[in-house]
């Protein structure tokens, strides 16, 4: 699924790239070498596209084949430098023992943005529960 959703992210970059240089389908097809439909194919995600394919494309389109990732890998380091919000820390300082600083650093290892979104939830759902048994 995942593959899917990187098709039609790659293929809109195509097609706003050709649109942007005012190539048509059939123009960038003949200059790579297939029909028009299949261009329509790439752009909408529907075919998949092989790396050499790609070289073909970006070249034909007067760019770097890394230049169809470049947000990709964009919102991918965003993501990591922008995961977690600030804590105010007393005197700059963390106070945590040993088990909680080992419970933030696995909660910080794991990659999955909407993972840790649900095992904060969990935590926080066993932490109201714990303190109404108090």
């Amino acid at each position: 699924m995942r593959v899917i959703k990187v098709n039609k992210e790659i293929g809109l970059r195509i097609k706003h790239l050709r649109e942007e240089r005012k190539i048509s389908q059939s123009a960038l097809g003949e200059a790579i070498g297939v029909s028009y439909q299949q261009v329509q194919k790439y752009e909408k995600g529907i075919s998949p596209i092989t790396v050499e394919r790609l070289q073909q494309i970006a070249k034909a389109l007067g760019i770097a084949p890394a230049d169809f990732l470049v947000n990709k890998f964009e919102e991918a380091v965003k993501e990591r430098f922008t995961r977690y919000e600030p804590v105010k820390l007393k005197n700059g300082i963390a106070d945590l023992n040993k088990e909680e600083a080992g419970l933030l650093k696995a909660y910080k290892s794991i990659g999955s943005k909407r993972l840790r979104q649900s095992i904060l939830s969990h935590i926080k759902t066993i932490a109201k529960a714990e303190k109404g048994t108090r």
